[in-house]
């Protein structure tokens, strides 16, 4: 249970740091990557992207 908690306690202290993912990915590498993922690049894939 100890190794759960601090898991999760590094996992939220790292999204915290990282901020908003539009700061270290551009958008020429979002499109390359949602045209890798879905194989269409629109709003939706974008989303996934910046999210995943």
């Amino acid at each position: 249970m100890a190794k759960i908690a601090f898991f999760g306690l590094v996992m939220f202290a790292v999204a915290r740091t990282l901020g908003n993912p539009e700061i270290f990915i551009n958008h020429d590498l979002a499109s390359k990557l949602a045209q890798l993922i879905s194989d269409d690049v629109n709003a939706e894939s974008m989303y996934d992207v910046f999210l995943s």
